[in-house]
């Protein structure tokens, strides 16, 4: 799969079309800013948090979540907003990490330079909507029973993502201009 918007390289003005996702991380981190605007950071903390051990597409999919519910009327309109929504209410969040009692600042270097790196991938849209328009998530090891009245775009890793019906019916009536 291919990028989705074609980017240009500022030295030369010329598309670059990723191959493939590791290519697409080395893109953004010789751009990768010194430091990370809000909403940047918490997509990359969700990234980090929610998904650090699994595959880069695993993660690209989480993030791709996160937008995914940012431009819904249905969820809050921005990141920081989304990923900390319910924050407040002890393991009744949105993100599990952003409720769970412990730090929310990343322990792994590493890993949380990847973050960021897939962060700035999904934010700058070099790489298509791999979750097939997914608002939800949860790991292959939970059975959640709000997954029930859903239908599953896609499976990376431990992570299976899914449509909220509700989502579905404004992206269909959004395709077919009653939106």
């Amino acid at each position: 799969m291919r990028a989705a918007p074609i980017v240009a390289d500022r030295a030369s003005e010329r598309p670059v079309i990723p191959q493939n996702l590791e290519d697409a991380l080395q893109y953004v981190e010789a751009r990768m800013p010194a430091e990370f605007e809000d909403d940047a950071r918490c997509l990359a903390q969700a990234i980090y948090f929610e998904a650090r051990s699994e595959p880069v597409k695993g993660q690209l999919a989480v993030a791709q979540v996160v937008l995914n519910r940012v431009s819904s009327p249905l969820w809050p309109q921005s990141i920081c907003a989304v990923v900390f929504q319910n924050e407040h209410r002890r393991h009744a969040c949105q993100f599990s990490f952003a409720c769970d009692g412990r730090s929310d600042n990343p322990r792994n270097p590493l890993a949380w330079q990847k973050s960021k790196l897939v962060a700035l991938v999904a934010l700058e849209q070099i790489w298509d909507d791999i979750s097939d328009q997914a608002t939800h998530y949860h790991a292959d090891y939970v059975s959640p029973s709000w997954n029930k009245s859903m239908r599953q775009t896609a499976r990376y890793g431990r992570h299976l993502f899914y449509l909220d019906a509700r989502q579905a019916t404004l992206i269909s009536d959004h395709a077919h201009g009653d939106g």
